[in-house]
């Protein structure tokens, strides 16, 4: 177990940190909370990725973290995302019960215990997306929550702060354009125009319509539905001016914010993220 420190905050840490931000900073003065002094001990553990299948995580070694937290006497326990391991060999097949598995061992002590959504906690799928809040015990993927004058800030950089989208399959609108596309590249177009008596009188007008509609409906979805774009990080605009919002009505001059990719431009020979483009 290594530890990072910071002049009021100690980070006990579990795991690979390079894919994952950490951002503190002091505010400007202002009216400071009652316990603005006081030390921080929050316990940090990342890229967990169970998976019984592939390379399981073993109930006692979690327990050697949770001592250590325990023992320093820790305020916060934050899990920075990949407790699971979807899309990895056939982990999907367990990946909503080892994420459970985790949270329910990470929740057994008495310190509180935080998420940060990562990009194998889930997969392409409302199912998969809707375990991972049940799981959290949260409403929303990015939230925050104060410790004795300290903000902590989680950001979702994996889908951005969206809900997972439904397919275009089961999306009646996107579906409705895959469908028309279809029947203008195939039936003459006045049995079209006689099925569809709201499109245009002009061939070309038409289809260019709903090829472009239909581009704008799939660039929606695939925002959250590509692994490609969450593993390269994402926070949408709405997210930004939750942040904005929340970080000008905390009373707290420490802030620490955490999300599972970083928050600038990174690439290695592996990996390369670009959160810091938006969505």
């Amino acid at each position: 177990m290594s530890r990072f420190f910071h002049p009021t905050i100690i980070w006990g840490v579990v795991g690979f940190l390079s894919a994952v931000s950490l951002i503190t900073f002091w505010r400007p003065y202002q009216e400071q909370s009652p316990d603005q002094d006081k030390e921080v001990i929050l316990s940090i553990i990342t890229d967990i990725d169970h998976c019984p299948s592939r390379e399981a995580m073993r109930r006692e070694v979690l327990d050697v973290f949770l001592r250590e937290a325990e023992d320093t006497g820790s305020d916060g326990i934050v899990s920075l995302g990949d407790n699971a391991s979807h899309r990895l060999r056939d982990c999907s097949l367990t990946a909503d019960m080892d994420a459970r598995f985790v949270a329910d061992a990470l929740r057994s002590t008495r310190i509180p215990a935080y998420f940060v959504l990562g990009d194998h906690d889930i997969k392409s799928s409302q199912e998969s997306y809707e375990s991972w809040l049940e799981t959290s015990g949260r409403r929303e993927t990015f939230y925050s929550f104060d410790i004795h004058g300290v903000h902590v800030v989680l950001l979702d950089t994996v889908l951005g702060g969206d809900p997972m989208s439904s397919s275009c399959e089961e999306k009646q609108t996107c579906a409705s354009l895959q469908k028309k596309l279809a029947d203008i590249k195939t039936i003459d177009f006045e049995a079209y125009r006689e099925k569809y008596p709201e499109s245009s009188s002009v061939f070309e007008r038409e289809k260019a319509d709903i090829k472009n509609r239909l581009d704008q409906e799939l660039a929606a979805i695939k925002s959250t539905r590509s692994d490609e774009v969450r593993d390269k990080g994402r926070i949408a605009g709405h997210q930004i001016k939750w942040l904005e919002k929340d970080l000008a009505e905390t009373a707290n001059m420490r802030v620490v914010i955490l999300s599972d990719h970083p928050l600038f431009p990174f690439t290695s020979d592996k990996k390369s993220y670009a959160t810091d483009k938006g969505g």
